[in-house]
């Protein structure tokens, strides 16, 4: 029950604090409360006879893997680094760690469909709070002096000064699109009126967000995602004609809405003058990754 039901406090990862022993890398509500979680587990895998995780040699061996990969990567970027040190490793304590603590813990305790789908309720729900908690910010700025990027996308809504300044439109986008797809896609599925409702609901709030973003990578993820689950899940004329057709309408719809603004006119241009785009950003993420791993194969 507390494991389905972590994915609801999602939102106080935004309350922040520091503790003594891990000074001077902040926690979160979340994090925190996931740490506490797997050391009752353990200790009912002692003492109690939880049941442990049930996965292969390969498996196990992938994801040992993994992290030990993450792991010498962050203390090689540490080691290099001699200021803001506490940035690689958040990432590796809030990216990696946790997740794989609460994916060991959730893996082992599953009893079947039903604690899926109860655990997708609560995850689509949380993830359109924290939806709805980002337009309130944009609209409004109640929760701090960052309302919006420089080029007035939606951003993370940060609640406390341990949270950091730099943000992007990209984040949030990233993180709402897979929930986007899913709801639109249980939405379908459902055959109560009342889920497909809920699903439909969280869908639109999510949407309103990412709308918001403007991040043009994320949109067409989930138009391809949305599209494709449709056509998958509905059948005859639906299927045919209404998913193709909604699907032209709305880029189509995009494309109007977006032709003259600055950031799709920077998308098209090509002259090394412009402002750099997140496009040529990656293609320069990739020419100097691939350069460091030329220089340094093992660490690069």
């Amino acid at each position: 029950f507390l494991l389905l039901a972590l994915p609801a406090i999602f939102l106080l990862y935004l309350l922040r604090f520091w503790f003594w022993f891990l000074y001077p890398l902040p926690t979160n509500v979340l994090e925190f409360t996931t740490g506490v979680l797997f050391i009752f587990w353990i200790f009912g895998i002692l003492w109690f006879e939880f049941p442990k995780p049930n996965l292969s040699r390969w498996q196990w061996f992938s994801v040992l893997l993994f992290l030990f990969a993450v792991t010498v990567a962050t203390a090689y970027a540490v080691w290099k680094l001699p200021l803001g040190r506490s940035v690689p490793l958040g990432i590796w304590k809030g990216w990696f760690v946790a997740p794989l603590l609460y994916f060991f813990m959730l893996t082992s305790s599953f009893r079947g469909k039903k604690d899926l789908e109860l655990l997708i309720e609560v995850g689509t729900g949380i993830v359109a709070l924290t939806a709805s908690v980002m337009l309130i910010q944009y609209f409004t700025g109640i929760f701090s002096e960052i309302r919006s990027t420089a080029d007035l996308r939606l951003v993370w809504p940060y609640l406390d000064p341990l949270s950091g300044k730099g943000t992007s439109g990209n984040y949030p986008a990233i993180f709402l699109a897979p929930f986007l797809g899913l709801s639109w896609i249980m939405a379908l599925k459902s055959e109560l009126k009342l889920n497909r409702f809920y699903y439909f609901l969280c869908a639109l709030v999510m949407a309103a967000a990412i709308y918001f973003t403007k991040s043009y990578g994320a949109w067409l993820a989930v138009i391809g995602a949305m599209s494709l689950g449709s056509f998958m899940l509905v059948s005859g004329s639906k299927r045919w004609v209404l998913v193709p057709l909604l699907t032209a309408l709305l880029l189509f719809g995009l494309y109007l809405d977006q032709k003259n603004t600055e950031k799709f006119k920077v998308g098209l241009d090509t002259q090394d003058d412009t402002v750099i785009s997140s496009r040529e950003e990656r293609l320069n993420i990739w020419k100097v990754s691939m350069d460091l791993i030329k220089a340094n194969p093992i660490l690069g």
